[in-house]
């Protein structure tokens, strides 16, 4: 029998814990023992897929959504690959699986607009987000696995649990926007990688060239993790005060080889093996590798113009597109109140300030605290953490006398330098800030503050009240939200309902309401005339909404339903399209200092004007008043009034 390293979670004695299960040398990247309280882990990721089915049910198409499902149906179909070149194909080709089992009588039809009717890519839409429900299970589960390796059954479910009620997750584990299925990958294949550092064997290198290959498949902002992992490999090796044995080149050349294949397999090894001098870039940083075609003789790119890429030619496409996007001129940006046409570095960090449950920042500022204080930690995430025992399986903790090597620098370089990485990438990119795009350091945030509860079980009964305190706080402000996941903000910022005073677009208003809409809208048949002016992707009579466009020449009496980005002054240039009057533009925002009379969801506002209201507005706007009568002014009274 093996002797188990963790001190944690009274596993029984003489068998191997999953913290200890390398020690024991059996590598196991998903191992799990069904004992005691470790059925919650099933328990909450089957909350978690409830809350994310829930959230596919109840909330119209967004922005992007329509376009992912459409290029993956055109990439199944034709094998072509250039469709949505910014993104590769994995979650594009997931998501439109299920219009080719269940849409078979269009089978010659390549372009999904013309298979699918209104109604029906409203189903598909549905069936493309569950379709992608497993990425968030998957990501739920690397969490607990890896936190519980580091720091208990505890560290695990903590780990877990702000995972599964993390509002960002909930509401992007159930679109197709591709933003989860790529934080998923991410945090799995770091995690692979960190198995093979610590047991550099053929299986374990497998494992990782799989999982790194399938990470570079869902997002390019992933090309940063083998650098990343290069890094992370040679500080191991500086860092440990005992020799660390060379990998077998073998294992690196097969998961380089493995990775390079997933790839080609994702693109059905379309334009792999072309040579470098067929490449025609199109961005600065690029093209002056490319061959120039009109002097191909001569310049930087003449030697290796014969060269042949092993990766397709869509994907280095991809990434010349994503490059070329990426020196464009910023796109209006709206922070607090304020809409900035230059580069606005703080904006994520602004954004997790006021989008992050604040028990989870009292949590992970609780682990930075403890991180920079803890002078030891227990034996078992003690030896863990040591980057020499990653090749050295003991099954006895030790201690080396004058150096500090607790859960320090060496747990934390693995999962900050990935997530600062990517917060530093994203913060740089001066063209759209969109916070989904921070959704990939998440998880390593999860997994490093696990380890509060080895604070917490060292300090007695006050220190496990208090991250119980905490972790409950993020439920339950999360739960509170639910089903807007999407338009969660927390208390400190003024919760959902303030929520566009800070940020809107994406982070709050990405036309995910309209279903809530329609139910409103069903319950008051004499909100009519109903004008609809929302930031969706639909027209409101797809969701059989009744309505007309906002008025062009200013207000008029009536009902008028205004998404939050709207009445903040985003896209406001499309209201008066061919109308002669300059200042109608403007007063969608005057509606900012009306009462509400309604709801769908937060970022859905119904006001009601009546005539004399009306005139009001357009005198503040310097237009005509329009004619009251006696008659109009009761037509468009409030129901009930």
């Amino acid at each position: 029998m093996c002797k188990a390293m963790s001190t944690i979670g009274a596993e029984p004695p003489g068998e191997c814990t999953i913290a200890g299960s390398l020690t024991c040398g059996r590598a196991s990247f998903l191992r799990w023992k069904v004992t005691g309280f470790s059925g919650l882990p099933i328990v909450l990721l089957c909350i978690h897929v409830l809350g994310l089915i829930g959230n596919a049910v109840w909330h119209s198409p967004v922005f992007g959504e329509r376009e992912r499902l459409s290029a993956g149906y055109y990439h199944w179909r034709t094998l072509d690959f250039r469709k949505n070149p910014g993104n590769p194909p994995l979650n594009d080709l997931i998501a439109a699986a299920p219009v080719l089992l269940f849409a078979r009588s269009h089978s010659q039809e390549v372009y999904l607009d013309k298979v699918l009717d209104p109604k029906e890519l409203l189903t598909y839409v549905f069936l493309g987000r569950l379709a992608l429900i497993p990425f968030s299970v998957l990501g739920g589960w690397i969490c607990y696995s890896w936190s519980r390796e580091l720091y208990g059954r505890r560290g695990g479910l903590l780990a877990l649990v702000l995972w599964c009620f993390d509002p960002l997750i909930l509401a992007h584990g159930a679109l197709i926007t591709g933003d989860l299925c790529a934080t998923s990958l991410g945090i799995t294949s770091a995690r692979a990688f960190w198995l093979w550092m610590r047991k550099p064997t053929m299986g374990n290198s497998v494992i990782s060239g799989v999982a790194l290959g399938a990470a570079l498949l869902a997002k390019y902002i992933w090309v940063i993790l083998p650098p990343l992992f290069l890094l992370l490999w040679i500080a191991r090796r500086f860092a440990s005060p005992r020799p660390v044995r060379w990998p077998f080149p073998s294992q690196i050349i097969v998961m380089c080889l493995l990775m390079i294949y997933v790839i080609n397999l994702g693109y059905a090894f379309q334009g792999t093996l072309q040579p470098w001098g067929t490449f025609q870039f199109q961005s600065p940083g690029l093209q002056q590798f490319a061959v120039d075609p009109k002097h191909p003789e001569s310049g930087a790119g003449s030697w290796p113009r014969e060269i042949p890429i092993p990766l397709p030619q869509q994907y280095i496409f991809g990434i010349d597109a994503i490059a070329d996007h990426l020196r464009l001129a910023p796109i209006e940006t709206y922070v607090h109140g304020e809409f900035f046409d230059t580069n606005v570095w703080y904006f994520y960090v602004y954004g997790l300030l006021v989008k992050m449950p604040l028990g989870t920042w009292l949590i992970l500022l609780l682990a930075i605290w403890d991180w920079l204080t803890t002078k030891t930690l227990p034996a078992a995430t003690r030896e863990l953490s040591r980057p020499e025992n990653f090749a050295a399986h003991q099954t006895e903790a030790t201690e080396l006398p004058g150096i500090r090597f607790t859960d320090g620098w060496w747990t934390a370089l693995v999962f900050w330098l990935p997530a600062l990485t990517v917060l530093v990438f994203v913060s740089s990119v001066t063209t759209i800030k969109l916070l989904r795009y921070l959704l990939p350091m998440l998880p390593f945030i999860f997994v490093w503050v696990g380890r509060t509860t080895v604070w917490a079980q060292q300090g007695g009964r006050v220190r496990n009240m208090v991250l119980w305190v905490l972790t409950g706080w993020t439920t339950l402000s999360s739960l509170y939200v639910y089903p807007h996941s999407l338009s969660y903000f927390n208390e400190a910022a003024g919760g959902p309902s303030n929520g566009d005073s800070h940020l809107i677009r994406a982070s709050f208003d990405w036309g995910q309401d309209m279903l809530f809409l329609k139910d409103w809208v069903s319950s008051h048949q004499d909100a009519t005339p109903l004008y609809v002016f929302c930031l969706n992707v639909s027209d409101p009579e797809q969701f059989e909404i009744h309505s007309q466009p906002i008025p062009q020449n200013g207000p008029e009496p009536g009902w008028y339903a205004l998404s939050a980005s709207i009445l903040r002054g985003f896209q406001r240039q499309r209201l008066v399209s061919g109308s002669d009057v300059s200042n109608g533009s403007q007063y969608p925002a005057l509606f900012l200092d009306e009462t509400p009379v309604g709801h769908a969801g937060y970022s859905i506002r119904i006001y009601h004007l009546d005539c004399h209201q009306a005139n009001a507005m357009r005198t503040r706007l310097g237009l005509d008043a329009i004619p009251c009568s006696e008659q109009s002014a009761a037509g468009n009274r409030r129901p009930g009034s």
